[in-house]
């Protein structure tokens, strides 16, 4: 059995190629009495009803450090979001030119 990758693009890189960062902190649990979540999305708007989304999931123990827990990439067109299997940054960035027509 192998242990699947977890996709990670540098937030600079992200953010050079136009997407926009967004973070959200929340509690996994109802008793949690410390913001035991962090969900970061990193989006870029292409027309009118398309995002692409970048999401990282962290966890963490004590609200300093955060670990990776999960990542996505997913497109959104009219509020209905599919995960997309990329795990390379060329990729993203070629989907990115063909979603805008320029590939």
């Amino acid at each position: 059995m192998t242990k699947s990758s977890i996709f990670h693009v540098q937030e600079n890189i992200l953010i050079q190629n136009g997407f926009v960062k967004s973070v959200t902190d929340d509690k996994d649990s109802p008793k949690d009495t410390i913001n035991t979540l962090r969900f970061t999305d990193f989006t870029k708007k292409i027309g009118e009803d398309l995002l692409i989304v970048v999401s990282y999931n962290y966890t963490t123990k004590d609200e300093k450090v955060y670990e990776l827990h999960s990542s996505a990439v997913e497109l959104n067109v009219n509020d209905g979001f599919t995960a997309i299997p990329i795990n390379k940054l060329s990729d993203l960035l070629t989907l990115i030119l063909i979603l805008e027509g320029n590939e």
